[in-house]
């Protein structure tokens, strides 16, 4: 609603990608892109119904990732969030997807104690359901399912593996399902 809440919000939940207006009450967004530039792998996006030069160019210059104007195309908004979380989820070196953590640089999920070294065609492959989940969970009323590519028995035993590593890790909050027809998805389940 304003900066205050902004800042204790993100005390409370870093960010990944984050919409910000210009005209906010009690500040600037302007001198909010410093304070969320902070935040490791922080993407920020402008949305404001300023559409001058000078705004957009005060934007870039404090930081800001892009720029888009009120009233917005959703398609548009969409789109370029998706962009944004592929750019961010292939830069991340470490990934906490449910109660599991993957370092893609060491091929490493773990959860607490429990290891499991992935090749890196599953990292890979995890990366790319937990995107798909991600967009799923965010953007879409549709089944996120990673489509089966090549030989199908190939990509079952790819996803045959990285269900044991899963299992390995011990892991309550992650699933791999298949969609009939389509592939196979990503669940996690809240272990509220």
């Amino acid at each position: 609603m304003n900066a205050r809440e902004a800042r204790e919000a993100a005390a409370v939940h870093p960010p990944h990608i984050v919409l910000l207006d210009i005209m906010l009450p009690g500040g600037s967004g302007y001198e909010l892109v410093p304070f969320f530039r902070e935040y490791e792998h922080c993407r920020i996006l402008m949305l404001t119904a300023l559409n001058d030069a000078a705004s957009k160019k005060a934007s870039y210059s404090s930081g800001a990732d892009d720029y888009i104007t009120k009233p917005f195309d959703m398609f548009e908004l969409i789109y370029k969030l998706r962009a944004v979380s592929r750019q961010l989820l292939s830069h991340m070196q470490v990934i906490q997807i449910g109660d599991m953590t993957l370092q893609t640089e060491e091929h490493l999920l773990h959860r607490g104690e429990k290891r499991a070294y992935l090749q890196p065609s599953q990292t890979r492959l995890l990366r790319k359901l937990y995107l798909a989940y991600l967009e799923h969970e965010t953007y879409s009323e549709e089944p996120a399912a990673v489509p089966s590519k090549g030989e199908p028995d190939s990509t079952y035993m790819q996803i045959s593996r990285l269900r044991k590593k899963i299992r390995e890790v011990d892991s309550q909050t992650v699933l791999i399902e298949s969609v009939y027809g389509k592939g196979y998805t990503l669940s996690i389940i809240d272990e509220e």
